[in-house]
C-alpha cells in the first residue's frame, strides 16, 4: 500500500486481529470499507485517514500495514508508469484557477489516458499529448482502468 495523501483504497481483509488488528476493528474498519488517507504526518509514522461516510481517525502506519487494501485511486505523482497502462481521472484537488487550467488544456474528469513518461508527466489522451509538471500531478486523482 503506497501512503501518500489523497490516496484511496478498499479494504479487503485485516490481518493480525489479536493485535492492533483488534483496535482497528474496534473503530470500524472493516472488510469492504473505503478508505482515504487524509493527511501524513512528520515521518510517515501517524497517518489521518477517513472511513467510508466521513469518520475520521488516526492510525500508525505499522497499523495500517495489516490492512490488505485494493487501490481505487491515488495522484498521478505517486504512479510508477506502465507501458500500456491506461488511468482515468478521478477528480481535481486543486481550486477553481487549476480546474480551469486542466479545461484549457482539454483535460477532465473521466478522461482516459496512458501514461508516456514521467518527471514531467506526458500523458496520452484522446486530444492528443498533454504535459503535466510534478506539482499539477499531485492534484490530479486517478484510477486505474481494467
Amino acid at each position: 500500500m503506497k501512503i501518500v495523501e489523497n490516496a484511496e483504497y478498499i479494504i479487503q481483509s485485516v490481518t493480525d486481529v489479536d493485535r492492533f488488528g483488534k483496535r482497528l476493528v474496534q473503530m470500524g474498519v472493516l472488510p469492504g470499507s473505503h478508505l482515504k488517507i487524509i493527511r501524513v504526518g512528520f515521518r510517515g509514522s501517524t497517518l489521518e485517514v477517513m472511513i467510508d461516510q466521513g469518520q475520521s481517525i488516526a492510525v500508525r502506519s505499522k497499523e495500517l500495514a495489516m490492512l490488505d487494501c485494493k487501490l481505487i485511486a491515488i495522484p498521478l505523482s505517486a504512479l510508477s508508469p506502465e507501458k500500456g497502462r491506461k488511468y482515468k481521472i478521478k477528480n481535481f484537488t486543486g481550486g477553481r484557477g487549476f480546474i480551469q487550467k486542466m479545461k484549457n488544456r482539454k483535460i477532465s474528469i473521466s478522461d482516459i489516458f496512458e501514461i508516456l513518461e514521467s518527471h514531467p508527466f506526458e500523458l496520452k489522451t484522446r486530444h492528443g499529448t498533454i504535459v503535466a509538471g510534478h506539482g499539477e500531478a499531485e492534484k490530479i486523482i486517478v484510477e486505474p482502468v481494467n
